[in-house]
Order: C-alpha cells, then structure tokens, then sequence
C-alpha cells in the first residue's frame, strides 16, 4: 500500500487581492497538483513522476515534486510566489 501525501500551501498573486491555493497529492505512481483561486474555480493542473522516496529514491522524488510546482507555477504567472 502507498500512502499518499497531501500537501496544501496558500499563496498570493502579486496585487494579494486574490488568495489562491495549491494543493499536491504525491504517492507511488505520480504526482498531482492544482492551483485553485478562493472561489473554487481550478486556475492550474500538472501531473509528474512519483513521489514515493522508497520507490524512487529521495531525489527523484524531491524533482518530481519540484517539476510539478514549478509546472503550476508557469501556468498561474510569475506573480504567483509559494
């Protein structure tokens, strides 16, 4: 069984008018992320490798993780800082 890790972070956009959130779900297979604005509305999706370090060994995991937020945040503008 692989246990999932569920991570939630707050950031602002640069105007800090709008909140958004992501939230990553990491485990054995990939890693999932997505950007949501404080309505609710998804802003930003991106999927990479697994994040299970005793899959893949801790830095991979730690550059998978890293690929997808760095995907949201190309997707969401510069302006976005989490």
């Amino acid at each position: 069984l692989t246990t999932a890790l569920l991570t939630f972070s707050r950031f602002f956009a640069r105007d800090m008018r709008q909140m958004l959130f992501a939230g990553f779900d990491g485990g054995g297979t990939k890693c999932e992320g997505v950007v949501v604005d404080a309505s609710g509305t998804v802003r930003a999706r991106a999927t990479g490798g697994s994040t299970n370090q005793n899959s893949v060994g801790w830095e991979a995991a730690q550059a998978h993780f890293a690929e997808v937020a760095a995907e949201l945040r190309r997707a969401v503008g510069p302006e976005a800082v989490f």
